[in-house]
């Protein structure tokens, strides 16, 4: 227990917060078996007397009721505004203990609780004093309407408060600003929690984003308007935070549909696009005729048999005039195949 008191400034509660490990060395310096100290009886008489031995040895002395009202309001004042979790304000106690020379008390979750509530009280009457009677009113009618709002099926501001932003569209851009607005609208003053961390603010915005709004009418004034308080205050920051996101997303979104619709225009050749020109196809089959009638005239000389003017596209005359058909489709009629002396082999 000396040792275990040296490094903790604290006596064990039990025997099982002392190591084994330490048990066994220790054990071996006295040579002594290290199965003894499980023999050793902790209430009674005996180790009250060592203790106050261990005690007086460095020069600590136990605690009493003053100090640990010295304590608590101590915590409330220096340690909860900075600190939220539980093993940080113990080992902050214990550490003021030891500076202290006082032994830490045996009511430590007792004294923790007590200066959180201290600190509770404290926190909401210094908010509720910064706040103007108006903007509480509003505050409180925050809640009152998004309740009216729920039973009639809308979807109340407390709720659309507390939720994020939508898809990525102008419309979203303008219900964000409207949000904006109305939070403004409070009149919360610029320096409500001046000389409070942000640590604090968060968890206290945390806290009134997970309660319901039937949660925060059954808490005290003091607390429901702190809360919303710093719902409304963190909101403000983090909705002119996404606004500013919200515009660069969308000019960004715009200069890239732009870019595509220049990119595409220049990638499109201007003979290929289509026009609305017309286009007239009536000389198509006559030409096609009397370029079958002149190879039929070449055809007679020795000089037509050339790999450019073959005898047998004389025969097929009238595929041509079948080929060329569907340039009749404006109006003009087919013209009838002109007969050849000779017999087509097709």
């Amino acid at each position: 227990m000396l040792k275990y008191f040296e490094l903790e400034a604290r006596f064990p509660r039990h025997v099982g917060e002392v190591l084994l490990a330490a048990v066994r060395y220790v054990a071996a310096q006295v040579k002594v078996d290290p199965a003894l100290f499980r023999q050793y009886s902790w209430p009674g008489s005996t180790i009250e007397y060592h203790r106050a031995q261990i005690r007086a040895a460095p020069g600590f002395r136990e605690p009493t009721r003053a100090d640990e009202e010295r304590l608590t309001a101590w915590l409330a004042a220096e340690i909860c505004p900075i600190e939220m979790t539980e093993e940080c304000l113990k080992s902050s106690l214990w550490s003021r203990c030891r500076v202290e020379r006082i032994e830490p008390p045996g009511r430590v979750d007792r004294i923790l609780g007590s200066a959180r509530t201290r600190f509770e009280q404290q926190f909401c009457a210094q908010i509720m004093g910064r706040l103007t009677a108006e903007a509480i009113t509003r505050l409180e009618e925050l809640i009152k309407g998004s309740d009216a709002a729920d039973v009639g099926g809308w979807r109340g501001f407390f709720a659309e408060l507390k939720a994020g932003p939508g898809r990525l569209e102008l419309e979203t851009l303008l219900e964000e600003i409207a949000k904006l607005s109305r939070v403004r609208e409070i009149g919360l003053p610029a320096d409500l929690f001046a000389g409070y961390s942000e640590r604090l603010v968060g968890a206290w915005r945390i806290r009134a984003a997970a309660c319901y709004p039937s949660d925060l009418l059954a808490s005290p004034p003091e607390v429901r308007v702190t809360l919303l308080a710093a719902l409304c205050g963190s909101r403000t920051s983090e909705i002119t935070d996404a606004l500013v996101e919200l515009l660069i997303r969308l000019v960004l979104k715009i200069n890239t549909r732009a870019e595509k619709s220049r990119w595409r225009k220049r990638s499109t050749p201007s003979s290929n696009r289509c026009t609305a020109r017309p286009v007239s196809c009536s000389g198509l089959p006559q030409a096609a005729v009397d370029h079958s009638l002149e190879g039929q005239a070449r055809s007679s000389t020795p000089q037509s048999h050339s790999r450019f003017s073959p005898p047998h596209f004389v025969n097929r005359s009238p595929s041509l005039i079948r080929i060329a058909r569907p340039a009749w489709c404006l109006g003009h009629q087919d013209p009838e195949p002109q007969a050849h002396s000779h017999n087509s082999r097709f």
